[in-house]
């Protein structure tokens, strides 16, 4: 029995763990729903930037049709678009690991492919 009774003294303070570990998780949540704001923001200019070089392109091409152009004014362009279709697919990836992240550590982790359908114009799980 008294072994029952007795008072088991750790070596800290579980509420200090307790609290220390709870600080962290809000700064977690707090830093990935910063990152998941931060991406998507940074959506609508992708998107134009897209639209802008597109455009580039097919006026490059139709001046190198018309003999006014060059070919390597067409090859600029064509790497423009290329780079801008890499950094969009880039930002919609880092923005996809950042609400994967913030979901984990808020603990629900199994809504990420409900999130990620509803994106692309599905419907949830």
């Amino acid at each position: 029995h008294r072994y029952f009774n007795a008072q088991v003294k750790l070596p800290f303070d579980l509420a200090g763990v307790e609290a220390e570990l709870r600080e962290r998780l809000r700064q977690l949540l707090d830093r990935g729903h910063v990152a998941v704001t931060a991406r998507w923001l940074e959506s609508p200019e992708a998107e134009t930037s897209l639209a802008l070089a597109q455009e580039s392109l097919r006026a490059e091409s139709r001046a190198f049709a018309a003999g006014v152009g060059t070919s390597l004014a067409v090859v600029d362009a064509e790497l423009a678009l290329s780079r801008i279709e890499v950094g969009r697919l880039t930002a919609m990836y880092d923005m996809d690991v950042a609400l994967a992240r913030l979901l984990e550590a808020s603990g629900k982790s199994d809504r990420v492919l409900d999130y990620l359908d509803r994106a692309n114009g599905g419907t949830p799980r």
